[in-house]
């Protein structure tokens, strides 16, 4: 089982590596995959370019640009842009944080499923625990 993230009208599917946007699958580059998912796992706190560079590209050195370019990527690819920053906000001489209330849930990836939402509201945060007939 892999944890799925849920802000806006997005979700984040750690298991499938995948992003949904409205329920619909998006298709976004690895890095940028990447990017957004290490920026959700650490909403709140600016997180630093030296992570993303040691978290998104294993330690390579990439350029500014190349780095935002990645962060265009991910905020066009969840409706968010430069402007209004109101997911993604750049903290200037730092690096990036994630703003949105973000809601989780464990995705099932049990072959007795198939991988869709269920429809159930994903606001409980507390692990629960699924009794499954064999």
């Amino acid at each position: 089982s892999a944890m799925i993230y849920h802000f806006a009208n997005i979700e984040l599917d750690c298991g499938r590596r995948e992003l949904r946007v409205g329920g619909v699958s998006v298709a976004v580059e690895p890095q940028v995959f990447a990017l957004l998912l290490l920026l959700v796992e650490n909403r709140g706190r600016a997180v630093t370019k030296q992570e993303i560079l040691a978290s998104v590209w294993h330690g390579r050195i990439v350029s500014d640009s190349a780095l935002s370019s990645r962060i265009k990527s991910v905020r066009r690819a969840i409706g968010d842009d430069g402007r209004a920053q109101a997911i993604i906000r750049t903290v200037h001489g730092i690096g990036f944080r994630f703003e949105a209330d973000v809601t989780t849930r464990v995705g099932v990836t049990s072959p007795a499923f198939d991988g869709s939402p269920t429809g159930e509201p994903a606001q409980h945060t507390r692990p629960s625990i699924a009794i499954l007939p064999f």
